[in-house]
C-alpha cells in the first residue's frame, strides 16, 4: 500500500482560543451525545469510554459559558488531532473555488472531504501544545490576558433572532503566539502530492484553529512540514 509521511509542525502566530467545554457536565451531556450520534451515522463504533476520557481531561474548575483545553496528565493542554483533520477540509473547501489553485484542477478530489476522513491520520491524536512563554495584552473591550502561559479572553457574540439582536459574553482559555505544536501525518495513496498539502497549510496564514478562528486573526499559524517516507 502506497503511504506518504510526514513531520508537521504549526506554530500560532495569534493567539489561540479553546474549544472544549470548560464545564465537565456540559462536556460529557451534550458532547458525548452529539459524539456518539456522528459515529453512529458515519458507520463508526465509537466507545463512550472514549468520551468520557476526554471529559476528565478538563480542568476541574471549568465554567458553564467558558471554553478551555483539554489537560494531559502532566497539566499541558492539547488539541484533539481531528481539529487538523478540520481545518484541512475547510481549506480544501476554499481553495477549490479558487481557479488556479492545485485542488481545482484535481478530479479525484471532488470528494475531500471523505478523502481527508477516510485517508489522512495523525499521530498522537491528543497533540500536547508547548505553550509560549508569558503575555500581558490588552485589547479594549475585546481582549484581556493576564499573565501566565494561558489565559483568558472574554468577548461578546451578537445573533439576529426573531426577537431582535441578542448579545452574550464568552469566554475562553488561550494560549498565546509562538505556541507550537508537533504531530505526524499519514496519507494513504498517491491522491494528494506535497505540493497539494502545503497549499492547505499555507491556508493557515489566513483562517487558523481554534475558536473565533472566523475573525481571519485568532489560531492564524505557520508550518512546517517534513516528508518521512
Amino acid at each position: 500500500m502506497k503511504t506518504q509521511t510526514y513531520h508537521l509542525k504549526i506554530t500560532l502566530l495569534e493567539p489561540m482560543l479553546g474549544t472544549a467545554p470548560a464545564n465537565k457536565d456540559i462536556y460529557t451531556s451534550y458532547f458525548k451525545q452529539k459524539s456518539l450520534d456522528a459515529a453512529a451515522k458515519a458507520g463508526v463504533e465509537l466507545a463512550p469510554e472514549t468520551i468520557d476520557k476526554q471529559a476528565e481531561d478538563m480542568p476541574d474548575e471549568g465554567e458553564s459559558k467558558t471554553t478551555g483545553f483539554h489537560r494531559l496528565p502532566d497539566g499541558r493542554p492539547y488539541i484533539m488531532s481531528y481539529m487538523i483533520g478540520g481545518f484541512m477540509k475547510e481549506a480544501a473547501s476554499t481553495l477549490r473555488k479558487v481557479d488556479d489553485s492545485l485542488i481545482a484542477s484535481n478530479s479525484v478530489l471532488r470528494a475531500f472531504r471523505k478523502f481527508v476522513d477516510s485517508q489522512v491520520f495523525f499521530r498522537p491524536h491528543r497533540v500536547p501544545l508547548e505553550v509560549a512563554g508569558q503575555i500581558e495584552w490588552a485589547y479594549v473591550d475585546e481582549m484581556s490576558f493576564s499573565g501566565g502561559g494561558v489565559s483568558d479572553f472574554q468577548r461578546s457574540l451578537r445573533a439576529s433572532t426573531p426577537m431582535g439582536e441578542r448579545v452574550a459574553l464568552a469566554k475562553s482559555e488561550v494560549v498565546p503566539p509562538g505556541t507550537s505544536l508537533e504531530c505526524t501525518m499519514e496519507v494513504l495513496g498517491d491522491d494528494v502530492d506535497e505540493e497539494t498539502l502545503r497549499e492547505w497549510f499555507d491556508y493557515g496564514r489566513r483562517k487558523g484553529l481554534g475558536q473565533f478562528r472566523s475573525s481571519k486573526i485568532y489560531g492564524t499559524f505557520e508550518y512546517e512540514l517534513r516528508r518521512l517516507s
